[in-house]
């Protein structure tokens, strides 16, 4: 919440604002003994692995990273806030973490040096530091105060991520180091192929969408620059697996631990980035939580795509109390329906029930017909049908 003093409230802003950092980054190049130090750690490793997170995306660093990867025949991952920088390149094994996929998974018991550049390694892309167990850590961040913060480090490097980057490449270059086989990368993607390929089976049908067939129609709608944002809650590993994001314009306001704040967050990202859609994807209850915001966009004629990824539940309390053979119609609601309720607050609507029902919403984005609330109707029962029958037969 910003409070704003009466008297200020038609001044004129000059100037930049200030900003809150914990401390200052470092201006300069890295050390160059710190810089031999991760290289000869990375050479002696028998299977390393690079992780970027945002700061690598907001440096620039993408390429160096894939360089040196390439170099070392090592895979590359990211954070969630990172996603997809990597995208569609043999080396990328997707985000690191609880989201990784079994090939990601099973790489991972066997990494024996992580090179992290610009994340802060929290709980979520650690398991809580089991991630990194057993493996040697070097944390490049520009701010000294991030090392040890949330994760144990054997070497940090005090740098810009690019310009660290940058210097690894070039002296990993100097060293003339002989040229890696790549076959460990390449057997990694062909394993990565092959799970694509196998892909998900789908329970779409019978008047209500599967979550991750409307995830990844919406990405085949969405016009180039689209920021995303999600909530929190079941429905979010959906969004964050199959909704493919430009890097650097992805957020989630889940380290406060709350669903419903993901539409006042995607309401002030619309505000400061208007040439483009926000699109926002949230569940019904969180959607709950923050709905009456959808009005701030309709006054301020935000291009805000809000979808409702609606199960007519809190969605993991479903699946928990099915899971433990409890009733799990202690996790459903009846609510307004989302459409109707955006209408009334002034903005476009449709209800998904069908897959093919995102015609509808291809023409208003088409059209720029915003803000615009897409409610897509899922069923959680049909989400692991295993869980609801057993769960349906011990309650009786």
């Amino acid at each position: 919440m910003l409070d704003l003093p009466y008297d200020l409230l038609e001044v004129a802003a000059t100037g930049e604002s200030p900003r809150a950092v914990p401390s200052p980054p470092v201006p300069g190049a890295p050390a160059a003994d710190l810089v031999d130090d991760a290289l000869a750690a990375l050479l002696g490793s028998a299977r390393p692995l690079i992780l970027a997170g945002r700061g690598a995306v907001g440096s620039g660093a993408r390429d160096d990273i894939l360089r040196l990867a390439r170099a070392l025949d090592a895979p590359v991952m990211t954070t969630l806030l990172a996603k997809d920088l990597f995208a569609g390149e043999p080396e990328n094994l997707g985000i690191h973490g609880s989201l990784s996929h079994a090939v990601a998974i099973e790489e991972l018991g066997r990494i024996d040096c992580v090179l992290v550049v610009g994340t802060a390694l929290s709980s979520f892309t650690t398991d809580n530091t089991a991630l990194l167990a057993g493996k040697f850590v070097i944390q490049i961040d520009d701010r000294s105060d991030a090392f040890g913060r949330f994760a144990p480090v054997d070497l940090p490097i005090t740098g810009d991520a690019a310009k660290v980057m940058h210097a690894l490449c070039k002296r990993l270059a100097e060293a003339d180091a002989p040229a890696p086989s790549g076959r460990r990368v390449t057997q990694l993607a062909e394993a990565v192929r092959a799970l694509e390929q196998k892909g998900y089976h789908s329970i779409s049908g019978g008047g209500t969408v599967d979550m991750r067939d409307a995830m990844a129609r919406l990405a085949a709608l969405l016009p180039p620059g689209s920021q995303v944002v999600t909530d929190i809650g079941r429905f979010s590993t959906a969004a964050w697996k199959y909704l493919p994001v430009e890097p650097g314009r992805f957020t989630v306001p889940g380290a406060f631990g709350s669903i419903g704040l993901g539409i006042a967050t995607a309401v002030g990202a619309a505000a400061s980035h208007r040439d483009a859609p926000t699109v926002c994807v949230v569940g019904d209850g969180g959607a709950m939580m923050g709905l009456t915001e959808l009005s701030t966009a309709v006054r301020h004629h935000l291009p805000v795509v809000l979808v409702v990824l609606d199960d007519h539940c809190y969605g993991a309390e479903y699946l928990k109390l099915a899971g433990l053979g409890l009733k799990p119609a202690h996790s459903e609601v009846e609510w307004p329906g989302f459409a109707e309720t955006a209408r009334a607050l002034g903005a476009r609507a449709v209800t998904v029930r069908e897959i093919d029902e995102f015609a509808q919403v291809a023409a208003l984005i088409e059209k720029g017909n915003y803000p615009l609330v897409v409610e897509v109707k899922a069923d959680p029962a049909r989400r692991r049908p295993h869980v609801a029958t057993a769960a349906a037969g011990r309650a009786h």
